[in-house]
């Protein structure tokens, strides 16, 4: 699977995100200046695509494609087959099962008719794709749509990329359209969640008229709870197709709507942009700019945020190392100009210094930054389960409700499993997305000690020689860590109680039964919850405990290497090793680089 740490080396990524799959290509296309991506399948089907700057080895249109390897396609099919009680253990037994499904033809609910267009897409596709499972095969941009937006193809697609020269290309950007927020692939899920951590921007366009569904109000409140993480609000929210609006006013009205909708989410002051992609298109592909398409606006702010605003973050850096080299060559010219009596004094206190230094250094213990971590995670995840079961309500009157369970014919039994399916799913999946939510939070505050104890340390050893300066260091603490969905193994005895409130529709909506139905889960779910948070929390502290004696090993490496550089230096420059001259030509240069 892509994970975040191995997103794209050069330039900047931009992840595109968005349930409405016309609307969010449309938007990219708009973006690109050419109608390049098609509309993406059924959710379950669509891969990640990767509009990439062209290089060397890839040129204009190049198309490379990963074709999923035969594990993941395997559990793909059987994620989709088990919604209709059926499983395989290998493609051929699949093929056997599928047939078996689409002879009984049974689609009552969404997810079932999702599912069913699955499992024919893979049965139709199967037969070209069965000898290259697991490849990244090389394609062109006449191949491109067949394979994002052909189902028989699509299923079988993990990622594609597609090299091309384009005006957002060519500033470095890599414009990353992923899976809709609501792909019920479970892969999609930890992809989407690296993105966010790690793109550089993120850009989520909904549709005039299309309201929020229930999956991108999932993932915009998880947007809500990493938003503060990040050191730049990089998050760009898109209102597109307002050429729909009648006028001014109602166009104004849904932005209106569409920011208090975004509050409700956690996500305060957005960057939102209404536009128009058609209008935006047509614009460029007639090669004018004009203020009616709102794409201007929305440009100008973007293209700022990626050569500004990330730009001086690195710029910044830069600039603080050389004010700290700087003031290094200025003593070590220092040094070399004075006579021979201070520099035998100064050679003597430098061995005294770097005695105490190796000491100082050789004392340090990671103990109390690894208590202090741990005390963060028990803190982060002690509030996991009030959040999540506040909303319990919300979600049992979403999967219970009079569309799923009506006396029209159908098999009750197998509805009223559907809905408690469908239960445990949002709330084991809201558990798993607040564990993610948990790990970026926990990433950040882990960053935070590192860098708060590399400052006490420069601050301690600074008392030993206040010349002494120590590079920025960059300190990580991803790791491949995933969260699974909680209550995914439960054994369904365990609801039986629950469960038998159920009578019929009319009494279940009309008298307390579904009162006392959801009184009854909320109970059972209790214990497994917290058994759910305790695996997780032990993790998390496992993982963290090993990263955390890895960045502060390498922490006290950088620190000894340095303070070792410096007296190097000051010795070398004091014994004639560096020519003062070498040295003024060296300051000259940092004084051009302003």
């Amino acid at each position: 699977m892509e994970k975040a740490d191995r997103l794209e080396n050069r330039g900047f990524t931009v992840a595109l995100f968005g349930a409405f799959s016309a609307g969010k290509s449309s938007f990219a296309n708009a973006l690109i200046g050419e109608k390049v991506l098609p509309v993406s399948p059924n959710p379950t089907t669509a891969a990640i695509n990767k509009i990439k700057p062209i290089s060397d080895q890839y040129g204009h249109g190049t198309v490379l494609v990963k074709v999923k390897d035969p594990v993941s396609m395997l559990e793909d099919v059987n994620r989709s087959l088990n919604i209709f009680e059926e499983s395989a253990s290998g493609f051929q037994e699949a093929l056997e099962r599928i047939n078996v499904v689409l002879e009984k033809d049974m689609q009552e609910t969404s997810i079932e008719k999702t599912h069913f267009a699955f499992l024919l897409a893979f049965k139709n596709g199967y037969q070209l794709f069965e000898d290259i499972l697991g490849e990244t095969i090389e394609k062109t941009l006449a191949d491109f749509a067949d394979f994002v937006a052909k189902e028989e193809k699509s299923c079988f697609v993990e990622w594609i990329e597609l090299y091309y020269d384009c005006e957002l290309t060519r500033k470095g950007i890599t414009l990353v359209d992923t899976p809709g927020a609501d792909s019920i692939n479970a892969r999609h899920t930890g992809v989407a969640f690296e993105y966010i951590k790690n793109s550089d921007a993120i850009l989520f366009v909904t549709y005039y008229n299309h309201a929020f569904s229930r999956a991108d109000r999932e993932f915009l409140i998880q947007l809500g709870r990493v938003k503060e993480s990040f050191q730049l609000d990089k998050m760009f929210f898109i209102i597109n197709a307002v050429d729909l609006a009648e006028n001014e006013e109602e166009k104004n009205s849904v932005t209106s709507y569409l920011e208090d909708q975004l509050l409700k989410f956690g996500i305060r002051k957005p960057h939102l942009f209404p536009l128009s992609s058609l209008l935006a298109l047509q614009e460029k592909e007639g090669g004018t700019r004009s203020l009616s398409s709102g794409m201007k606006a929305f440009e100008r702010e973007f293209y700022h945020f990626i050569s500004h605003d990330l730009a001086d973050i690195a710029l910044t850096s830069a600039k603080n190392e050389l004010i700290r080299l700087k003031e290094r060559i200025r003593k070590l010219i220092q040094s070399s100009l004075e006579d021979d009596t201070a520099k035998e004094k100064k050679r003597v206190e430098i061995e005294i210094q770097k005695t105490a230094v190796k000491e100082l250094i050789g004392e340090q213990s990671v103990g109390y930054l690894k208590t202090r971590l741990s005390q963060e995670t028990e803190e982060l995840i002690f509030y996991i389960k009030q959040r999540v079961f506040l909303r319990f309500s919300d979600f049992f009157k979403e999967s219970f409700n009079p569309s799923q369970l009506k006396d029209d014919g159908r098999n009750m039994k197998k509805a009223l499993n559907s809905c408690l399916e469908d239960l445990l799913e949002s709330l084991g999946f809201d558990f798993a997305q607040e564990m993610r939510a948990t790990l970026l939070r926990l990433e950040q505050y882990a960053i935070k000690l590192m860098r708060e104890y590399k400052k006490s340390m420069e601050d301690k050893l600074a008392e030993i020689n206040s010349d002494l300066s120590f590079s920025e260091r960059e300190f990580s603490f991803k790791d491949e860590i995933e969260f699974t969905t909680a209550f995914n193994h439960m054994n369904k005895q365990e609801f039986s109680k629950a469960m038998s409130y159920f009578k019929n529709p009319k009494s279940f909506f009309e008298k307390n039964e579904k009162k006392h139905m959801s009184e009854e889960l909320y109970t059972v779910l209790q214990s497994p919850a917290d058994e759910y948070l305790i695996l997780q929390k032990e993790r998390l502290q496992a993982v963290y405990e090993r990263l955390m004696d890895k960045e502060f090993s390498l922490l006290l490496a950088h620190l000894n290497e340095q303070a070792d550089d410096f007296y190097v230096s000051l010795l070398t420059a004091m014994e004639g090793g560096i020519l003062t001259k070498d040295l003024e030509s060296i300051e000259e240069k940092i004084n051009l680089l302003k």
